[in-house]
């Protein structure tokens, strides 16, 4: 499953730690097998493959672990900022509904950090802010058909008896969202003007 930072489950171990214990195992049983053959076997280069070799013959396990792993970077928003953030695009979003309201259509993320959140936090960027609305499950009504069913399918998942125990969102919070995403309409950002005709097809065959 993918790693949602603040409602999922953490792996114990990495995808690249996996990568690399495959790899690992794999020089073990099989050691005649060159290096331009284990190359392309698990998608690294011939001089990485001879630079993992060397290290596993010194000490395995700094083999296993990425350089990065204990690291913290330099750009890095505390929980804190990132739940203020979160709580402050949800305080003018509102809850989604089935109907557009015109004038009161709801304020997408660009727009939320266009006027308001570069406003209040300094050297953060648009992509930063969608990545931290996507790991927070943050239901916007312009969000993409991608990140929906991405979300659909990890609120599904946290909605197992096994995984709810785990989750910061109770059963009733689940179901909400589950909700809330079949109500997401993807509004065009023109907005009705007054004395401009809207023609609505009202048959009731498919």
């Amino acid at each position: 499953m993918n790693k949602i930072k603040e409602y999922s489950i953490i792996n114990e171990t990495t995808s690249f730690e996996d990568r690399r214990n495959s790899l690992i195992k794999y020089i073990k049983n099989n050691p005649s097998k060159s290096n331009t053959y284990l190359a392309r076997k698990f998608g690294y280069s011939r001089q990485q493959i001879i630079r993992i070799k060397k290290k596993l013959k010194e000490n395995e396990s700094s083999c296993l672990v990425h350089g990065n792993k204990s690291k913290i970077p330099h750009n890095k928003f505390t929980d804190d900022i990132r739940k203020e953030i979160v709580n402050k695009y949800e305080d003018l979003n509102g809850k989604i509904t089935k109907f557009r309201d015109g004038d009161k259509a709801k304020i997408s993320v660009l727009d939320f950090y266009n006027m308001e959140l570069t406003n209040h936090i300094k050297n953060i960027s648009y992509s930063t802010t969608m990545r931290i609305m996507n790991d927070s499950l943050v239901i916007t009504p312009f969000i993409n058909k991608k990140t929906k069913a991405i979300i659909r399918r990890t609120l599904k998942d946290l909605s197992k008896l096994e995984r709810l125990e785990n989750s910061n969102l109770s059963p009733k919070q689940i179901q909400d969202k589950l909700e809330e995403l079949e109500c997401v309409v993807r509004l065009c950002k023109e907005k009705y003007k007054y004395g401009e005709c809207v023609e609505i097809d009202a048959c009731v065959h498919q």
